[in-house]
């Protein structure tokens, strides 16, 4: 419409002038109709000023800049309505006032427009959070400083540095606490520097600092010490004292690599390889951290493959009431059917819970174990009972519990047993432990695992009501060869169960010795190698898969250690 309005104006003015009344008379002096022009612009630029001053309300530049100009518009407009023809004084402070309005109109706009550009520059160039430089800017300064290197024979270091167990400050403390845990390491990290380093937040909890002087190893490793006392150290935020650590990757250029981008994956890597080693220290860069990264890349397109394909079976190891004469359940165990041979749980369950991959593998379990377990428990009767183990990452995913609670697997609940191992990750109030009380009070048991491996809290054991207790192959190996301490470790895990009013199950029995320091101790069940290793359910479970031969020896079915977990 603006467009139609604006054609038609102009067909007029150059076509039609006939047709238009004249604004002066024969004398150039202004007429009746022009002062009703006059009058009637300065009524639309009034209408113009307080929209202006409406949206202006809130106090921005912009907006009181336009107020500006609608006064200077207006101004000429009220002139206009005096002066009395052309060429006049009137007209002319008419013609000069619009022309500062037009001019100062063009000034406001180029100067918010560098305005705008200055601070998209800093945005660009600095994290919002932090103040420390952004992963653009930081990116740029190793190309810069990577290629200066390459020209003089030096060298830079690039420290990687990622904050240990940040998620859980967020998930605890809230949002507000980590970002002023961020802040205060960004400017601790700054404190430990040079003038010419540089520190850049590369996103999340992830920090990065360029040496790009004097990168001689003794220097680079008193840093890397450094910055890890640093962040050691307790951050207090209002009335809390908040502590957390890192790990550090460092690489170097142009050794390591010599382009930023590449310079920044070697980084990436050893700090990881930092962290497996529980954090809390630093790691260069090496040729084998390398090689480990592409079998870890590797190995994880072969289990996506391996997934979506289903190549995963069950396998099922016995637990004996602890004579060894009656197999009282089993426990379920993940084998990967890797080009036909069977992959132990062990090589790729650690690896599908780093990679997030364990949840699409709890569903594959599941369903299979659904279809499995009613042969189990028909055959053995209402006192058997089945293991299956669920990580933390598991019980903590919504739909993987929601698609138990609906399986057939709660048929008989009582005689599915939950299988987890005690973590630091299951909080009180996280959604894993909801979600184990709902699978807890839909009749299925709990049964802790590995205990004995680490340190125990009572009072978390005691909140998670478990139905048993299973002894670490540790403690029962310490006890079965009589090293000190030993049995009176494994006395001390029995005496933990019967104040929880729990059945113990000892792990990993291998030889006589053993089996008689558990049966002495009251021990009810025995789990292991002197019993059996795992089988796959071959469908007449208990009679051809689990024939066991006697307590003096060994199963020959079940010794080889292929069959262990």
């Amino acid at each position: 419409m603006t467009l139609a309005g604006f054609a038609v104006t102009l067909l007029l003015v150059t076509l039609g002038t006939g047709l238009l009344p004249d604004v002066l008379n024969a004398n150039g002096m202004s007429t009746t109709y022009s002062h009703l022009l006059d009058a009637l612009l300065v009524a639309l630029i009034l209408i113009c000023l307080a929209i202006t001053v409406f949206c202006a309300r809130n106090g921005s530049l912009i907006g009181i800049w336009l107020v500006v100009l609608m006064f200077l518009v207006l101004g000429e407009a009220v002139v206009n309505l005096d002066a009395s023809g052309r060429f006049t004084v009137g007209w002319y402070v008419g013609r000069l006032m619009w022309l500062i309005a037009v001019a100062a109109l063009l000034m406001a706009l180029i100067w918010n427009l560098s305005r705008v550009e200055r601070a998209n520059t800093e945005l660009a160039a600095f994290d919002s959070l932090t103040g420390a430089e952004s992963r653009i800017s930081l990116l740029d300064t190793m190309h810069r400083e990577i290629a200066r290197v390459r020209q003089t024979d030096g060298e830079v270091a690039m420290l990687w540095i990622d904050l240990d167990g940040f998620k859980g400050i967020n998930d605890q403390l809230g949002h507000q606490v980590g970002d002023h845990v961020l802040r205060e390491i960004a400017q601790r990290l700054s404190h430990q520097v040079r003038e010419g380093d540089h520190v850049g937040r590369l996103g999340g909890d992830e920090f990065g600092v360029l040496l790009c002087d004097d990168v001689q190893p003794t220097r680079v490793d008193a840093i890397a010490d450094r910055l890890l006392a640093t962040v050691r150290e307790p951050i207090r935020c209002e009335d809390l004292l908040v502590h957390v650590t890192a790990a550090i990757g460092i690489a170097l250029a142009p050794k390591d690599a010599t382009r930023a981008e590449d310079l920044l994956l070697c980084a990436d890597l050893a700090m990881y390889a930092a962290k497996a080693r529980r954090g809390d220290r630093y790691e260069r860069f090496t040729a084998s951290i390398g090689t480990e990264a592409v079998a870890k890349a590797r190995l994880r397109h072969e289990l996506t493959s391996a997934l979506r394909q289903g190549e995963f079976c069950l396998y099922y190891q016995p637990i004996y009431e602890a004579d060894g004469q009656r197999m009282a359940g089993v426990e379920v165990l993940a084998r990967w059917l890797r080009d036909g041979v069977a992959v132990p749980a062990g090589e790729f369950v650690p690896f599908a819970e780093e990679s997030g991959q364990i949840i699409s593998l709890g569903r594959i379990v599941l369903r299979q174990l659904a279809r499995e377990l009613p042969r189990w428990l028909d055959h053995h009767g209402l006192d058997f009972f089945v293991c299956v183990n669920l990580s933390v990452r598991e019980l903590a995913d919504g739909p993987l519990v929601e698609e138990l609670l609906d399986s057939d697997l709660t048929q008989r609940p009582s005689q599915l047993v939950i299988e987890i191992t005690e973590s630091l990750e299951l909080q009180e109030n996280s959604e894993a432990a909801a979600n184990l009380t709902r699978l807890r009070e839909a009749g299925m048991r709990i049964a802790i695992d590995d205990f004995g491996a680490g340190f125990s809290n009572f009072t978390r054991l005691e909140r998670l009501h478990p139905s048993l207790l299973k002894i670490d192959r540790s403690l029962v190996r310490r006890a079965g060869s009589e090293t000190e301490g030993g049995v009176a470790f494994l006395t001390a895990a029995t005496s933990v169960a019967a104040s929880l009013n729990c059945d113990v199950v000892a792990e990993g029995v291998e030889t006589l010795a053993e089996a008689q320091v558990v049966t002495l101790l009251g021990v009810r069940y025995v789990q292991g190698y002197r019993y059996c290793g795992a089988r796959p359910d071959r469908g007449v479970p208990g009679v051809v898969s689990f024939v066991f031969v006697s307590l003096q020896g060994l199963n020959p079915e079940c010794s080889h250690p292929a069959a262990s977990r």
